[in-house]
């Protein structure tokens, strides 16, 4: 254990969780909502676009050797 609380990225994450955990007790939550442009809080909120799957034309795939494409 002592061995984890010696390395960097164990240092770089705890550093990471502190400042984030001390930003939120400073900063209140709207001022994260108007920098991330997030809506007001009980605003609604319009539908998304509708999905559409990615659709490939034109491609030729081997019998053979099926990770080959044309």
């Amino acid at each position: 254990m002592d061995i984890l609380k010696k390395t960097v990225s164990f240092r770089a994450v705890s550093i990471l969780v502190l400042a984030s955990f001390v930003a939120t007790s400073v900063m209140p939550p709207q001022a994260f909502a108007q920098a991330l442009n997030l809506p007001a809080p009980g605003a609604m909120v319009g539908p998304s676009a509708t999905f559409e799957p990615v659709l490939m034309k034109g491609l030729k795939v081997h019998p053979e050797n099926p990770l080959l494409f044309d």
